[in-house]
């Protein structure tokens, strides 16, 4: 009987034991989180351009850093703020799209944002009209310039431009220079120069004035000077000028207008290349072919038939002849009163073509 009784003792000790025993706690993880709260992928064009992923920490751990890294170089310039990450995507110069990924960790937690760029497209080319869009010239004509900046020029196609008038001469390069023609008529007159690449294209309107009314009766501007030295006489020094049409060829060849200047300078000049010497010349009537004077009885308008037999002689009473660097001007009266304008501008070396 005893032993029954501590038998049962012993297996209700047992069993008490073993009820107060408590289960062994089960492993757990990081009770932190790292969640994404923007996009998980982000597109760019091909110029690039700034970008931000932004992240949110729950039971932040201080012992753990936000950590970031990307897999391509052109993705730059990480940066790590609170709550977001800046970043810079650099130009795609290259004519097809790519991909990298960024990479947020945070101990054992992690994100990833894809970043997308489209390829590189090449523009269209840009010309744009740098100078005035119209511009105006006096009656006499002049020179002009138009200038134009020209962005993703295309391999083989080049700049072109043209004028609707004839009395516009274009030429093209680096800028574009052209040339207006004198007015002959009393009337104003309109162009436009049109510059073109491909198919990008301006148009320029180039305005000129009306002829002037002329002050003089006869206009003469001549390209031709001719002549010679024939050396001194009294106490100046004689040189025999013509300046004509055509030119004067010889004796027995001046079937054109021409004027004669019999003119006498203080200055002397070479036989085998004589120059006309700089300076006011006025006509004398009494020939006393002083320095600086014209000589009344020999200087004077021809016009020579094509046989060379005259059309018209016509002397000068008066007027002024000025010599200045490769140009000679004068105005001149003749016996009946008209006023000749004449104008050389050239070399003042004096010859005789053959």
């Amino acid at each position: 009987m005893r032993k029954l009784f501590a038998f049962a003792l012993f297996a209700l000790a047992s069993f008490a034991l073993v009820a107060c025993e408590e289960p062994a706690p089960e492993p757990q993880g990081p009770q932190y989180d790292l969640t994404l709260t923007s996009e998980a992928e982000l597109s760019f064009d091909s110029a690039g351009g700034q970008g931000c992923i932004k992240y949110q920490i729950t039971n932040p751990d201080t012992s753990l850093k936000v950590g970031v890294t990307r897999n391509v170089a052109w993705i730059t310039n990480l940066t790590l703020g609170d709550g977001e990450i800046t970043f810079g995507i650099s130009a795609n110069e290259v004519e097809e799209p790519r991909e990298g990924m960024i990479t947020v960790a945070y101990g054992e937690k992690s994100f990833e944002v894809k970043v997308k760029q489209a390829a590189y497209v090449t523009p269209d080319p840009v010309l744009t009209l740098l100078s005035q869009s119209e511009m105006t010239f006096p009656g006499k004509g002049g020179s002009g310039e138009i200038t134009y900046s020209l962005e993703y020029a295309v391999e083989g196609v080049t700049i072109e431009a043209t004028a609707n008038v004839a009395w516009i001469t274009v030429a093209t390069g680096s800028a574009i220079t052209f040339e207006v023609a004198a007015n002959d008529v009393e009337e104003p007159r309109e162009g436009v120069i049109t510059v073109a690449y491909g198919e990008q294209n301006f148009d320029v309107a180039i305005k000129q004035e009306a002829k002037a009314a002329s002050n003089y009766d006869f206009e003469f501007n001549t390209p031709f000077l001719n002549g010679e030295y024939c050396g001194q006489s009294g106490s100046a020094y004689n040189y025999y000028i013509f300046i004509s049409e055509k030119g004067v060829k010889s004796d027995n060849d001046r079937s054109c207008t021409y004027y004669l200047l019999d003119l006498y300078s203080s200055k002397s000049s070479s036989y085998s290349n004589p120059v006309v010497p700089k300076g006011e010349y006025e006509i004398d009537p009494n020939d006393t072919f002083k320095p600086g004077t014209l000589s009344g009885m020999s200087s004077s308008c021809w016009r020579l038939a094509e046989d060379g037999t005259f059309i018209a002689y016509l002397g000068f009473d008066a007027g002024t002849v000025v010599v200045s660097d490769d140009r000679i001007e004068g105005e001149l009266i003749d016996g009946n009163g008209a006023v000749h304008h004449l104008l050389y501008e050239g070399p003042l070396t004096l010859s005789y073509e053959e």
